[in-house]
């Protein structure tokens, strides 16, 4: 950890882990300015803007859910979730070409057979439209 943050002292994931370190060991003055630190480089929580688009799916407003999702990927670009909510949010805009571009992406990001049969297969419903 110490020679990631060497290297790349913004590493949000290293600092992250530091803060358990920090924490267990009671050294809370340190503790306090990687917390202040990550607070800087990170603002909103973990997949914040991915919730909310999530909730604008819910209630069928496309638009914030199309902006909130693509405001995720651009914060964790290698995500398959977030551009599998992105395609959907495109779809349900009539926006197909980007939908399957976002699909595409959703399906080489993603880590598991099950993942890549699921998007495989919505893919290839898209495209036979």
């Amino acid at each position: 950890m110490q020679q990631v943050l060497r290297q790349d002292p913004d590493n949000i994931t290293a600092l992250s882990n530091l803060t358990f370190v920090l924490a267990d060991l009671q050294r809370m003055p340190e503790l306090a300015k990687v917390v202040e630190r990550l607070k800087q480089l990170r603002p909103y929580e973990p997949c914040h803007f991915f919730k909310i688009g999530k909730e604008a799916m819910r209630s069928r407003n496309y638009p914030l859910a199309r902006d909130m999702f693509l405001r995720e990927v651009g914060r964790q670009p290698n995500n398959h979730q977030f551009y599998f909510q992105l395609a959907m949010a495109y779809a349900m805009l009539g926006e197909t070409r980007l939908a399957t571009l976002n699909l595409s992406k959703a399906l080489a990001n993603s880590t598991t057979l099950e993942e890549q049969g699921l998007y495989a297969a919505k893919l290839a419903k898209i495209r036979a439209r």
